[in-house]
């Protein structure tokens, strides 16, 4: 039967397979955790990076999410702790969406990133996505670097000093 709400089979199951393509073509590092912080389902770039920089099991599909951030933050890790009690609030309800920015460098380059927290609608479950935001901070770096120091007053080019011929 034509729109059938079979899995796998219809309408249904070509939205499902849509969604499911469309989660794992996100750009982001994207994982669901369930209400205890238990990771049910991570997309390919989540796969990639946990490859590409040497990750376990500990950070994969069944992992306790929750509990690996904690135990960062309890190492006195202060972008953890941030990114612990950003999710805590929203898994609770106590904020309706979350993001932390923090460092995540490797022993070859230095990288930041953003960490969204989103429920998931009708669920208790909250999505999670890590974004890359590395040029964007190296930008507010070089931003700030070109600033003018407090107490000094730039010169307009116009009033500069000419050096003589």
């Amino acid at each position: 039967m034509s729109g059938s709400r079979t899995s796998g089979s219809g309408v249904y199951g070509s939205r499902l397979a849509l969604a499911a393509a469309a989660f794992d073509g996100m750009p982001g590092q994207c994982a669901v955790i369930d209400p205890l912080g238990k990771v049910l389902v991570v997309n390919r770039a989540w796969r990639q990076f946990g490859e590409d920089n040497g990750a376990d099991a500990r950070c994969g599909v069944g992992a306790d999410y929750l509990a690996v951030t904690a135990r960062a933050a309890a190492t006195g890790d202060p972008f953890a702790g941030a990114v612990l009690a950003a999710l805590t609030a929203v898994l609770e309800a106590h904020a309706p969406r979350a993001s932390v920015s923090y460092p995540c460098h490797s022993p070859t380059e230095q990288r930041w990133f953003r960490v969204h927290a989103v429920p998931l609608a009708g669920r208790r479950d909250v999505l999670i996505v890590h974004d890359d935001v590395t040029e964007e901070i190296r930008g507010q770096v070089r931003v700030q670097a070109q600033r003018v120091r407090p107490g000094s007053v730039p010169v307009p080019r116009s009033r500069r000093p000419v050096p003589p011929a």
